[in-house]
């Protein structure tokens, strides 16, 4: 199962949510991209924590985490989603087009965010959310056509 940056951060930040959402999809293999590396090496640098504490920390997450590269075959997977995307004016921003981009090419058809606007517009994708609702979490996996409440297992419509 393919994790997003945001997911990433929220366990960073020792988030009970995201460790949550981490412990029910454990016995999966996890798997991120350089991409979402950059992204959370960005955030160290732009925000006013200690560099070095941080990059330790970052660095230490990504050892528990199987890190795939950009290369050709993401790179033609990116291309065609973003060409697609834009064709159909339905674009998103090229960064997560370059996420999804690596998740297909290597076989990885589910992601964990919580950047469910621009992901769930991506064909073949789906997409496994945390949310909260109240003081529990609940688990969402959107798929096209529809989305599964996995707690309740009850199918919602998809939104407009």
């Amino acid at each position: 199962m393919f994790v997003d940056t945001t997911l990433l951060i929220d366990l960073l930040r020792g988030k009970q949510e995201a460790i949550e959402v981490i412990r029910k999809v454990e016995s999966r293999p996890l798997f991120t991209s350089e991409i979402n590396v950059f992204e959370l090496i960005e955030g160290v640098y732009a925000s006013n924590l200690k560099v070095e504490n941080h990059l330790e920390k970052v660095f230490a997450l990504l050892t528990r985490i199987t890190v795939l590269p950009f290369d050709r075959k993401a790179a033609l997977e990116a291309g065609k989603i973003s060409g697609n995307l834009t064709k159909e004016g339905k674009k998103i921003g090229e960064v997560d087009c370059l996420i999804a981009g690596v998740a297909l090419a290597n076989g990885l058809h589910e992601i964990i965010t919580e950047n469910k606007e621009h992901f769930m517009r991506i064909p073949g994708l789906g997409l496994y959310l945390s949310i909260v609702l109240g003081k529990g979490i609940a688990s969402l996996i959107l798929s096209n056509p529809q989305i599964h409440l996995m707690i309740l297992s009850t199918p919602i419509p998809n939104p407009p």
